[in-house]
Formats: structure tokens, C-alpha cells, sequence
């Protein structure tokens, strides 16, 4: 008795005992073979009406030939070296109109015009890079960058032939943008947007030629062990220059989904391996998936909020939705719409995410500072500021005190 996967050469578990094929089971492999196109349904149609006839597997081998995640990245390898999807040029600087870092956006491209009657006006406020490194957040410059290979769509593609034309960081550059620019391209909500249609027109993209040939390479080999700074050295020897160290790792991590294993700690490099090599090298003990699941929704929570803009010398007077929904986690409102997935109101929500804003930030919202003015007794801002529902008394008073200015 031979696994039935020897017939194509997919057993890789030889001396492992075996099992017997159900009907159900024997179907799954038939629609599997399908898709793969190794004529193994072929062979089993053949001698199905054999009343002797039984199939034998092993049950590693039958699990890593009907994943459902195999056959998706399957049939995506297929579809781009049978059908290649359209490829967006990749622009020159030479392609853009002229461009000026003293003197240009760098998000949109066009002047920046500072409203000499309204100088501190939200939307079209314009605001010079300054800072070269800052503390707990990566350089301002990385970060756009990385928000540009997220997108993966034409305006990303713009941004990053300018920003990639500043030998040095953008504060040395005197780099400007406009406010509502800066907001509109690496707002969580815009890059998850761009990037779902990016996929949903082009399919997946590899944006840099050099990613495109490491994850070759590490998908090749996945018996071997490799650390972030070895993957990171390969890139560089494939031409690779766009993506920093981090970067490549969560694209590499997110690339093979749960088959790759990442181990880090302080101070080391990162271990990368694949999970079937992790069974053979490391004890590994099954996880509290209820406790995985929470780390990484805090993880994306927090991920979320550091993208979101915070300046405590700037007021809105108006408010509206699309306002406030600026100052929450995608991740925080998808987690709510699911939990209360028949209501219909959505300032709730939106409410309740702007208070966990303010309790990671420590910066009350635009929204929070709002209600806060609309109360016109200290006593209950006080006990609602106690509650994360409003802003403090004395950032109320602020608040007032810059609107008046505003409005002689």
C-alpha cells in the first residue's frame, strides 16, 4: 500500500501509517487535483468503478494537498504567469510636472499657498517637515514611504518618485505639505482603501522587483532557518533599496500568511521558519487562540492610532462625522460593527473609538473637545472628563478662548 500522493510526487511522509479514503475525502482531493492540473483525478476516475478499489493516504499529505491556502497562492501564481495582470509604468521624476521641495506639496504636487487671511484654516494649512527623528515613531520620511508600498496605487506611485528625489531626510529638504494632504494619503482608513482596490483592479502587486525575487527564494527553501538581518542582506543583493528592515519583514511575514513563523525579542534579530520545520526544531505547544486574537487586535489598535494626527495648538469649530471618524482605529470600528452587527447608528461607535484614542494618546479628541464646549456646566465636564467621555475643564476654557480670537 502506497500513499496516493506518490502518484504525483506530492508524499513526503513515507514511512508514516496510513489511512483509509472516504467518499468526502476522495472528493476534496478529486477538486483539489482540478485546480493543481496533475491528472491525479484523471487516475482515480479511472479505477473508481472497482469495487476493490481503495485509496490510502497520509493525513500531512492530504492536509497540505487540499489547503485551501496552497491552492489560493496556486492559483494566483497561475493567473500571473498565464494571464499577466496590467503593470502601472513606474514613473519618473522626468514623467512629473517640475517639482520643488521649498515650494510644493510633496503629497499632492501643487504649491503651497498659505491662506494669508485664514493662516491657521484646517484644511489647507501648510505645514513645514522639521523634525529629522522622532522619539518612539519612525523617521517621518520611512513612514511615508511605507504608506506608499501599502497603497500600491497612482498617487503612491507619485509620492514616492518625489520623496525617493531627497538624498537626505525631508526636514533637511525644507519639505512642506498641505494638512488635509498628509491626512488623506496615510490615514488608516485612505491606505486600507487604495490598497483593496489597488488589489482589486491590478490583483496582487510586488511593487520592488528585489521583494519579488526574495520571497522566491525564501519560499524555495522552507526547510531552512533564516534571521531578519540574513533576509534583509538578500534583499540588498537582489538591487533591493525601497524597503527598510521592518518594513520587509512584515511584508515578507504577511506574504506567506500563517505558514511563516516569526520569533522576535529585544536586542536579537528576528527567527524566521516556516511552521512545519518550527514542529521538528522547536517544542511547540498549541496557543489560547482567544488570547492570540486579543494580542493582535491591541497590536492593530495601537498600529492604528499612532497614524492618527494629533495637534494640541489646533481647534476645530465645526464638527461633523466625517471629522471624528478621522480620530479612530479601523480596526476598533470593524470590531465594533461586528459586535453589534444589526445596529444602525453609527455614532455610537464612533464615540466609543474616539474615547480609546484619547486613552492611548493621551490627547483628547476633536470630537471630545467639542462636546465638551457645547456643556455649559463645569461640574459635569468634569465628571464626564473622569469617564474619557469629554476633554478636561481647562481644555474646554482653551478651546473658547482660541474660538473667540478666531472669530474677531
Amino acid at each position: 500500500m502506497d500513499c496516493v500522493f506518490s502518484r504525483v510526487d506530492a508524499c513526503s511522509l513515507p514511512n508514516q501509517p496510513l489511512s483509509v479514503c472516504t467518499e468526502r475525502r476522495i472528493s476534496s482531493i478529486i477538486d483539489a487535483s482540478k485546480l493543481r492540473g496533475d491528472g491525479l483525478h484523471v487516475d482515480i476516475a479511472n479505477n473508481f468503478d472497482d469495487s476493490n478499489f481503495t485509496m490510502h493516504y497520509h493525513k500531512n499529505c492530504v492536509s497540505s494537498y487540499t489547503s485551501k491556502s496552497h491552492l489560493n497562492r496556486l492559483r494566483k501564481s497561475e493567473s500571473r504567469s498565464v494571464s499577466p495582470l496590467p503593470h502601472r509604468k513606474r514613473q519618473c521624476r522626468s514623467d512629473l510636472r517640475s517639482f520643488e521641495f521649498r515650494r510644493d506639496c510633496i503629497f499632492c504636487g501643487t504649491p503651497c499657498e498659505q491662506d494669508k487671511k485664514n493662516p491657521n484654516r484646517q484644511k489647507r494649512r501648510v505645514v513645514f517637515c522639521r523634525t529629522a527623528d522622532r522619539i518612539h515613531h519612525k523617521p517621518f520620511k520611512t513612514a511615508i514611504l511605507d504608506n506608499c508600498h501599502t497603497r500600491a496605487d497612482q498617487w503612491a506611485n507619485e509620492v514616492l518618485v518625489r520623496i525617493e528625489g531627497a538624498v537626505s531626510d525631508l526636514h533637511a529638504a525644507d519639505a512642506m505639505y498641505h494638512y488635509d494632504c498628509k491626512t488623506k494619503f496615510m490615514a488608516p482608513k485612505s491606505v486600507q482603501l487604495a490598497a483593496t482596490r489597488a488589489t482589486e483592479v491590478h490583483g496582487p502587486l510586488i511593487v520592488d522587483a528585489a521583494y519579488g525575487k526574495l520571497v522566491s527564494d525564501v519560499g524555495a527553501d522552507r526547510s531552512r532557518i533564516r534571521n531578519s538581518t540574513e533576509i534583509y542582506k538578500l534583499y540588498q543583493s537582489f538591487g533591493g533599496t525601497v524597503m527598510s528592515k521592518r518594513t520587509l519583514l512584515s511584508a515578507v511575514s504577511t506574504h506567506f500568511t500563517d505558514d511563516l513563523l516569526v520569533f522576535t525579542a529585544t536586542g536579537i534579530a528576528s527567527i524566521l521558519v516556516f511552521r512545519d520545520k518550527a514542529k521538528d526544531v522547536f517544542n511547540m505547544v498549541p496557543d489560547d487562540d482567544l488570547e492570540q486574537a486579543i494580542r493582535k487586535v491591541v497590536k492593530h489598535v495601537k498600529s492604528d492610532t499612532k497614524t492618527i494626527p494629533h495637534h494640541k495648538e489646533i481647534y476645530h469649530c465645526r464638527m461633523n462625522t466625517d471629522l471624528a471618524d478621522e480620530y479612530t482605529s479601523q480596526t476598533m470600528m470593524d470590531l465594533l460593527t461586528k459586535l453589534l452587527p444589526g445596529t444602525t447608528q453609527k455614532l455610537p461607535v464612533i464615540m466609543i473609538c474616539n474615547m480609546i484614542t484619547n486613552l492611548l494618546t493621551k490627547t483628547p479628541t476633536p470630537l471630545q473637545v467639542t462636546i465638551g464646549g457645547l456643556i455649559k456646566e463645569k461640574e459635569l465636564i468634569q465628571k464626564l472628563y473622569k469617564f474619557g467621555v469629554v476633554c478636561s475643564y481647562d481644555e474646554v476654557l482653551r478651546f473658547r478662548k482660541s474660538a473667540a480670537i478666531a472669530s474677531k
